[in-house]
């Protein structure tokens, strides 16, 4: 059967198409159907639909995440708008999967959503063009709960590409190893599975003998657990050539992984630690010897960011800005993000959520608005701290900290920044307009 699955451009330079869209059409493909993939701009939609139905397809399919939700929604509803029921049109991606039956994404014109893997799912509504019932598909008027699965054994790689692109994206395992509360991957039944090691290295030679100039590692946490984490390090450490961006974890340090680490040149790390707050134990728990590693982390040359979320229930002013001071004159990392708590859909923090009568979160954004330790008005202040931290961190880091990092390393300096000029600084980040306003402060001082 004809069909098509779209794509949204990431930025210049990278691929194309994303991992599941390239597993899917492969798997589709080797099966005797014919699924073509489009890229479309995220800023072009008119543009999107028009090249899909250039193609005559008898099924669209469209990943969904909660950044491209609003396009693919559009997208979706002017193919139905043009094509009525002549086009079978199918979303999946995260925000189905993590969605309830009132979400936007599930109240769009879709015929069809998938919860889960999309390979087997979409073949079978390719063979059955979606007139029998699928383990894991739904219509919008019958909503269940199953999530759709593969085994993983049996799929093909996406490697060799058949296409041009300097920049892949690579996952050894689906799902994660970890049940944090703040996290979907806990409610899907097929959490955590890891792709054949035997798989992966073959992979790991592809890449190589190609030389790709970056590869994005789309693992929850790389490797999966921590000996099979250090298993997948050793492979890396063939791909010097590459810049390799991964997410890991801090539990996860140790001297063997740092030096792995550090043998593999890997060019970013992301780590999600969230809190140092001792109590919030039922949140996230970072033992002082995760934090320990962090630092010694930081005396490697290795390049990393670290997280912090800002609006845990139970967190206070001070618990929070000790976060933040950790993360400044400890971890010292390349890059200082700080998100606002989102309670998603299905999550275990959603459900203690719905039983808190002090909790209260944005039912459009889920970004939490006050809890029983604060409220709407502390709350806006550790977001206007934090975004002012993340972004005067991001202008000392690319400016070598002016020559002056001991002294500048220090939070009462970033307070000071977001105390005069915090209500200023807007989402995206401007390093004139950072430099700017951090001179007036240099003068005063």
């Amino acid at each position: 059967m004809e069909a098509v699955l779209n794509s949204f451009e990431v930025k210049e330079g990278h691929c194309p198409y994303s991992l599941g869209v390239q597993s899917i059409s492969k798997y589709c493909n080797e099966r005797g159907h014919n699924v073509r993939m489009v890229s479309s701009s995220p800023k072009e939609v008119n543009q999107g639909v028009e090249e899909i139905l250039s193609m005559n397809p008898k099924v669209v399919g469209f990943s969904s995440n909660y950044v491209t939700e609003p396009q693919v929604v559009e997208m979706v509803k002017r193919i139905k708008q043009q094509e009525g029921d002549e086009v079978l049109v199918v979303v999946g991606g995260p925000s189905v999967t993590y969605s309830s039956p009132n979400s936007k994404i599930r109240q769009s014109d879709a015929d069809l959503f998938v919860r889960g893997d999309g390979e087997r799912a979409f073949y079978e509504i390719l063979e059955t063009r979606g007139k029998k019932k699928i383990y894991g598909v739904s219509t919008s008027r019958d909503f269940n709960e199953e999530i759709a699965s593969t085994d993983l054994s049996q799929l093909s790689s996406v490697f060799p590409l058949d296409f041009q692109t300097d920049h892949v994206y690579w996952e050894t395992i689906r799902g994660c190893a970890f049940s944090c509360i703040y996290c979907a991957h806990p409610g899907m039944k097929n959490n955590f599975r890891e792709f054949p090691l035997e798989k992966v290295a073959k992979e790991a030679e592809y890449l190589k003998k190609r030389g790709f100039r970056a590869i994005y590692i789309t693992d929850p946490i790389l490797g999966g657990k921590k000996e099979r984490s250090k298993k997948v390090l050793r492979l890396l450490t063939m791909l010097k050539g590459s810049f390799i961006t991964a997410e890991y974890r801090p539990e996860y340090l140790d001297e063997e992984v740092m030096d792995l680490l550090e043998e593999a040149k890997i060019g970013w790390l992301e780590f999600g630690l969230q809190t140092t707050n001792p109590n919030l134990h039922y949140f996230r728990k970072n033992s002082p010897h995760a934090l320990e590693k962090l630092e010694e982390l930081s005396r490697r040359p290795i390049k990393y960011s670290l997280d912090l979320i800002a609006g845990i229930p139970g967190d206070t002013r001070e618990s929070f800005e000790e976060s933040l001071r950790f993360a400044v004159e400890r971890a010292k990392p390349t890059s200082l993000k700080v998100f606002p708590l989102r309670v998603y859909e299905g999550t275990i923090l959603q459900k203690m959520a719905e039983t808190q009568d002090s909790w209260d979160y944005d039912p459009e954004t889920r970004i939490i608005k006050r809890s029983n330790t604060f409220d709407e008005m502390e709350f806006s202040r550790w977001i206007q701290l934090g975004r002012s931290t993340a972004h005067l961190y991001r202008f000392f880091e690319e400016n070598k900290w002016l020559g002056d990092e001991q002294d500048l390393r220090r939070l009462d300096n970033f307070k000071l920044f977001s105390d005069k000029f915090g209500k200023q600084i807007p989402e995206e980040y401007d390093g004139a307009q950072i430099c700017k306003m951090w001179g007036e402060i240099k003068n005063e001082k």
